[in-house]
């Protein structure tokens, strides 16, 4: 479905790549990823709220939400996005600086790299889980419905 915070971090994400800002573009990426999916979870009835972002990962993948073959893509993401987030010591595996040495590439190139992929699953991710805002408000009455319907054929209602 998408809502209105979730479109909105697409398009910044979307504008931001473009003027450049590859962190930022990585950010707003995993952000839309973890909204797109927390919904998906939640109209499947699998989760309630937020349960953090490597959670929703690995129920997603237990459900098959997404092709498997896409998630070790998204972690290896999420796990460059991470320094940005939460503070890392210099020398952690996965901060810039250390991927800059171990690479031998500019921090602009691993940056845009990151940011390109993150753009890419992004819109593979919202796409996946794209639904009609009508066919999700139906399952949800024909579920409720479901759900009278028994109860009163069993005498409770």
């Amino acid at each position: 479905m998408g809502r209105a915070e979730t479109l909105h971090l697409m398009h910044e994400a979307r504008e931001v790549f473009v003027n450049g800002h590859y962190a930022a573009a990585l950010l707003l990426a995993i952000s839309v990823i973890n909204h797109s999916l927390i919904e998906e979870l939640q109209v499947r009835g699998s989760v309630k709220g937020d349960p953090g972002l490597h959670a929703v990962l690995a129920k997603s993948e237990e459900l098959l939400v997404l092709p498997v073959e896409w998630f070790p893509p998204i972690r290896q993401l999420v796990s460059r996005r991470h320094p940005f987030v939460h503070f890392k010591e210099p020398d952690h595996e996965h901060a810039l600086g250390a991927r800059v040495m171990q690479d031998k590439t500019h921090p602009a190139r691993l940056l845009e790299t990151d940011a390109q992929d993150a753009i890419m699953f992004m819109y593979r991710v919202f796409r996946a889980t794209l639904r009609e805002a009508a066919f999700v408000a139906a399952d949800r009455r024909q579920a409720s419905l479901a759900g009278s319907l028994d109860t009163s054929l069993l005498g409770g209602g």
